[in-house]
């Protein structure tokens, strides 16, 4: 037998309300207790109620690395129209072309960066937010040099001619990929818990 009363019908629906029908719907021996069939299925709901996080966001969050780090950047780059079976390396610039955009997103991003901040810094035009460190600012500097869609822009509008575009956005994907690497060295060895105090600019001036 089922046992339902009206008023569950009738109530309003909710957490609560959904809980005490699923257990008045509960099919129950003539003991009035539930039968053995479902008792696993009983225990497996009950155990969902009390998890304090739900198992949609558990999920959520052991798939958002994949996500973040595998499959975005894969969708990104097929859709960007990165073509490498068409560079020639016998062209004249290529070596330049690869040096020039590979050295500028490696050493470019971080020296900018870095320079500017400290010049505004120094000059009084600007002050480094609570928390942030001169290494900090370096790790940001060398993530920076990570360039993609806005390089490959830039790249498709400096390189017009379709026998150094291909070269040009190789040394893109290169020097991002260097400037990744560099980014995590950089972070591990200036972001490290036992380093202490932060690194201070030129002239003494701090944050």
């Amino acid at each position: 037998m089922i046992f339902r009363s009206r008023e569950s019908l009738s109530g309003s629906i909710g957490p609560g309300s959904i809980a005490e029908s699923s257990s008045e719907e509960v099919p129950r021996d003539r003991s009035g207790a539930p039968t053995g069939a479902l008792l696993p299925e009983l225990d497996l709901m009950n155990q969902a109620r009390q998890e304090p996080i739900p198992p949609v966001a558990r999920i959520e969050a052991a798939l958002h690395p994949w996500v973040a780090f595998g499959i975005m950047p894969l969708f990104a780059l097929s859709n960007a129209g990165v073509a490498l079976g068409g560079i020639r390396w016998n062209a004249d610039t290529a070596s330049g072309i690869v040096l020039g955009i590979s050295l500028g997103l490696i050493f470019g991003k971080p020296l900018g960066i870095v320079l500017i901040s400290w010049l505004a810094v120094r000059f009084g035009l600007a002050s480094l937010p609570n928390g942030v460190s001169w290494p900090g600012l370096l790790v940001v500097g060398c993530v920076a040099g990570i360039g993609f869609t806005m390089a490959l822009f830039i790249s498709a509008l400096a390189f017009p001619n379709p026998l150094t575009l291909p070269v040009a956005k190789f040394a893109v994907l290169i020097g991002s990929a260097v400037a990744a690497a560099a980014g995590l060295l950089v972070g591990h060895w200036a972001l490290a818990p036992d380093t202490g105090a932060s690194l201070q600019p030129p002239g003494g001036v701090g944050s």
